[in-house]
């Protein structure tokens, strides 16, 4: 989905990226911390994520729940 809805290829990888760190870290504190983006990305990057109606957050494979809803994003 990332590919398809947004454009510039940075961008696409900072998201795969704070993506990847979010299901490997403990925390989103720590993810932000670990990403090896800047304060800017990391906004730009939470920005389009909420712009293309999908949570970086991950859940684990043996979670009792298909899907989350959260406020203010769409889907």
């Amino acid at each position: 989905m990332i590919d398809s809805e947004v454009k510039n290829v940075h961008t696409r990888g900072h998201m795969k990226q704070f993506a990847e760190k979010l299901s490997k870290c403990k925390s989103y504190t720590q993810a932000v911390e670990n990403s090896g983006l800047s304060e800017s990305q990391i906004k730009t990057v939470r920005g389009k994520f909420r712009k293309i109606g999908i949570s970086p957050i991950t859940l684990r494979n043996n979670a009792e729940v298909e899907k989350l809803h959260f406020p203010g994003i769409k889907g």
